[in-house]
């Protein structure tokens, strides 16, 4: 019998506790030098085994259950992300999207599911998740414009613009500076066309031909921009930048329908001090979102209104300045006003759910 081995064992006497000492001249019976209990060193070698291998399996299924625990809060954000994904895919009317996200979705249950019957396969696993991940080959390939994606490309259509279909075209000057140009939106409330490879000068000729058109009411100029209203109220604004493309932006909006203000005090809105004007436009009125434009309201006006929504207990999470005010008031509702110009305010309120 060898001697090192047994003391490996760490052999003990189950009377006292005291180590044992095998002798190395006598392998079949060990005494106690303390209390002089003997044992038969194969039974004391047998239950140190035995000891060993229920302390290793202990061991071993304390670290699989961690594992498993770690492995359910994983596959299981997964899951759910999937799934609140497939949902807003589906939302979108994006079938082939959707399609995808509901088969990823589903390998990545049958994960969840092994691990939570503690029938881990590697193979299925590893299956699963490279199928998952094959998956978003497609995907990403529809996203961006294959299969009649939709997808967003950087390298927009660029051409002539004809000044005479832009529905706002008659209301700013036309601009000639390029022949390379982008129509965004094109409709009766706004107009937003973007142009690129423009001159400098041709941008602060265009600002100063818009000026001359009557564009000069609150006017505000910088190296890069310009905003202003006509005297009928409507906003143009401007960007240039010569850092990428020597691009230019125009950008009309028409003056909002204002008719006599009546207040929606039933709804959510109601919480809020009434306008001193009574002139609006107001585009949402639900029990819980409220969206409005007010009339004949100057920077000052809006100033003080601020005030009254502020005493009214919107002054949490505040970001305010001139003319402007976002805040929340403790039982969450979401607050936010501003001077648009032109005497115009805007106010949207809404409850945080």
């Amino acid at each position: 019998m060898n001697h090192n081995h047994e003391e490996a064992m760490s052999l003990h006497c189950s009377n006292c506790g005291a180590q044992l000492h095998v002798s190395p001249y006598n392998d079949k019976f060990v005494t106690c030098d303390y209390c002089g209990s003997t044992y038969k060193v194969a039974d004391l070698l047998h239950e140190a085994g035995e000891f060993g291998r229920q302390a290793g399996s202990q061991q071993d299924e304390k670290t699989s259950l961690l594992l498993r625990i770690v492995g359910l809060v994983v596959v299981g954000l997964i899951v759910a992300m999937h799934l609140f994904t497939t949902l807003g895919s589906l939302v979108d009317d994006d079938l082939f999207i959707t399609g995808i996200l509901a088969l990823q979705t589903l390998l990545w249950a049958v994960v969840f599911r092994d691990i939570l019957a503690k029938k881990v396969s590697g193979r299925r696993v590893a299956t699963c998740i490279v199928l998952a991940g094959l998956l978003l080959v497609p995907m990403l390939y529809d996203i961006g414009g294959g299969f009649g994606g939709s997808g967003y490309s950087s390298e927009r259509d660029y051409g002539a613009v004809s000044w005479d279909s832009l529905v706002l075209g008659t209301v700013v000057p036309e601009f000639d500076g390029s022949s390379q140009g982008y129509i965004n939106s094109n409709s009766s409330d706004d107009l937003s066309v973007e142009y690129k490879n423009v001159d400098e000068a041709d941008f602060r000729a265009y600002v100063s031909s818009c000026q001359s058109s009557g564009y000069t009411v609150e006017q505000e100029y910088t190296e890069g921009s310009y905003t202003a209203f006509n005297q009928e109220g409507y906003r143009l604004y401007m960007t240039y930048y010569s850092f990428d493309n020597n691009e230019m932006s125009i950008t009309v909006e028409a003056p909002k329908p204002m008719s006599a203000l009546i207040w929606p005090k039933s709804t959510i809105a109601g919480v809020l001090p009434e306008p001193d004007s009574g002139q609006g436009y107001i585009m949402n009125a639900d029990e819980d979102y409220f969206t409005a434009y007010i009339g004949e309201t100057s920077r000052e006006q809006v100033n003080a209104y601020i005030q009254r929504c502020m005493a009214l207990g919107f002054d949490q999470e505040q970001s305010m300045r001139d003319g402007y005010l976002w805040a929340k008031r403790s039982d969450g509702a979401r607050l936010n006003v501003r001077y648009e110009g032109n005497n115009v305010m805007y106010i949207s309120i809404y409850e945080n759910s």
